[in-house]
């Protein structure tokens, strides 16, 4: 995703917390994140198939939040598939923001309030 190491090092920088929380297998995503090299700009991550359980569940969002220590009402969670990231993150209780461009958002659904088209336009966002 273009801006990823540049969004997270901004993050850090303002001493936020960060996590990764993907679905997929364990070796393959690993092998992504170390590529891209994001595992040194984020405090945890998550891997579906590590952790038994998949996005949209609660329960992965919640693991994260028990590794960076933080409350889920204090969490903004950014992602671009509208069910398994953003309608999955909302319902776990952390805000969450749309990254557009990628996926469809469903008919069914209202959308959501943040909405961004590039990664890094999240540290315009007034969360």
């Amino acid at each position: 995703m273009p801006g990823a190491k540049e969004t997270l090092s901004a993050l850090r920088v303002r001493g936020l917390k960060t996590a990764i929380i993907t679905n997929g297998g364990t070796r393959t995503q690993n092998t992504k994140i170390d590529l891209l090299g994001l595992r040194d700009l984020v405090d945890a991550v998550v891997i579906s198939e590590a952790a038994g359980i998949k996005k949209p569940a609660a329960r992965i969002f919640a693991m994260a939040l028990e590794q960076v220590e933080v409350e889920a009402s204090a969490a903004v969670f950014v992602g671009d598939h509208p069910n398994n990231d953003v309608l999955g993150a909302q319902r776990a209780g952390l805000t969450a923001v749309w990254m557009r461009d990628y996926h469809t958002w469903p008919q069914n659904e209202s959308e959501p309030q943040w909405q961004v088209d590039r990664l890094i336009d999240i540290l315009d966002l007034e969360l």
